[in-house]
């Protein structure tokens, strides 16, 4: 019986790389950020603590070439009611830590001004939050790394980040957002297996194209092909459908074309870059 080979996961306490190369020719510039709640549904959502990383990033090498800004802000909820045991024991934040805290809305606004992207890890719950607050984010650009970047192609089984982490050989167990958006941080900046684009860069390229909402008129037999490519069923309309990116939609195409599929894809809706997420 072959041995399997000995896995050596490391712990990563959140800590920024560091990247320290003179940029030339064009600049990106991005914002990873990640926000803390109280609220499952993001339009009445309590936004209590907002992390964000400006990062400079040479579009020639997709490279980082620095740490812009760093900024971890707590915002007083308050309600009496916010910080319960079960709160307090999923996300280290207690009453005392917030109390009379708010964000500095003018430099946050300035971050809004001044960057191309911005990144969340579940930019379709971040971004509505956000913008309850900070309306001027109409036209900015969010970029989802739970979505928009095609783990399932790449071999990963969940898109969870305690198990991308863990699937790029290193984890972190922290409770509190800075450390999160670190975590991202890292984990954008690596590349898949075999893959010569980081994540970052497969990231940024997808997240100014258009959002293309997509029927696909398939037989019952197709079900497992349907659900392979994560089209959901509509039991409403009586369909199945996927949201997704143009280069996305082209690589499914070749896929289910590859596996004998013989329905259609349809699309039905298309949203421009700045729609995404609201």
């Amino acid at each position: 019986m072959a041995h399997e080979k000995d896995i050596t996961i490391s712990y990563y306490d959140g800590t920024l790389p560091e990247f320290s190369k003179e940029a030339s020719g064009e600049i990106l510039k991005v914002a990873v950020i990640g926000a803390e709640t109280k609220g499952k549904n993001p339009k009445h959502a309590k936004l209590i603590e907002l992390s964000v990383v400006v990062l400079e990033i040479e579009k020639e090498s997709w490279d980082v070439s620095s740490v812009l800004e760093q900024h971890n802000w707590f915002q007083d909820p308050e309600e009496e009611d916010a910080f319960s045991d079960a709160f307090i024991a999923a996300t280290g934040i207690t009453q005392e830590m917030v109390a009379g805290k708010s964000i500095d809305s003018r430099a946050f606004e300035d971050i809004i001004d001044s960057v191309d992207i911005f990144i969340a890890y579940n930019a379709g719950y971040v971004r509505p939050v956000l913008q309850e607050q900070f309306p001027n984010l109409e036209n900015s650009i969010f970029a989802c790394v739970r979505n928009q970047i095609d783990w399932s192609s790449k071999g990963y089984e969940s898109r969870s980040l305690s198990h991308l982490t863990k699937d790029h050989f290193w984890y972190n167990d922290s409770l509190r957002m800075q450390d999160r958006v670190g975590v991202l941080v890292k984990l954008l900046s690596e590349k898949s297996e075999g893959q010569e684009v980081s994540y970052l860069q497969e990231l940024c390229e997808r997240a100014e194209e258009p959002l293309i909402t997509v029927e696909a008129q398939a037989g019952h037999r197709e079900k497992y092909l349907m659900k392979k490519e994560r089209f959901r069923w509509d039991p409403r309309e009586k369909t199945f459908l996927r949201c997704m990116g143009s280069s996305t939609l082209e690589r499914v195409r070749k896929s289910l074309n590859s596996r004998g599929f013989q329905g259609k894809l349809i699309e039905r809706d298309r949203k421009s870059a700045c729609e995404r997420f609201k």
